[in-house]
């Protein structure tokens, strides 16, 4: 309310405005996730080979070999530096806290019988506590 009351925004505004700045703000740790990732990627094929041997040997009951397998595994993953330097969870539990913060506190704006949300009408939608009926509002906002 104190951002639309200084700015003067309408309301669906401030809410994409709120959005655009939540998501860029999550870009550090998205980029953080992606550089560890792509440092992966060529050696996702080998490592997914080893794996794909190892449930093989399993399906056969040959533990020795799924222990071989599970030891070349640990092996190729330690040579290759495909560990995670922190956990993934680093990266990954800002971009839930925030999104979803920020998803049930416009869920609560919604359902409340506030007058500027009924007033105020966004392209197709005639308010703003009514849900898209189309979903396109839920497709874009993933986006």
């Amino acid at each position: 309310d104190m951002i639309q009351t200084t700015t003067g925004l309408p309301w669906w505004a401030v809410l994409c405005g709120t959005g655009i700045v939540l998501r860029t703000s999550l870009i550090a740790c998205n980029v953080g996730y992606d550089k560890q990732y792509m440092k992966w990627v060529p050696h996702i094929p080998r490592q997914s080979e080893i794996s794909h041997e190892m449930q093989v040997a399993r399906a056969k009951g040959d533990l020795v070999m799924v222990l071989v397998k599970q030891k070349e595994l640990k092996f190729f993953k330690e040579q290759n530096k495909m560990t995670w330097k922190y956990s993934p969870m680093k990266y990954l539990l800002p971009n839930m806290a925030v999104l979803g913060l920020n998803f049930y506190a416009v869920r609560r704006l919604a359902l409340m019988p506030y007058q500027p949300f009924l007033d105020c009408s966004f392209l197709w939608l005639p308010n703003l506590t009514v849900p898209d009926p189309t979903f396109i509002l839920p497709v874009v906002s993933s986006v």
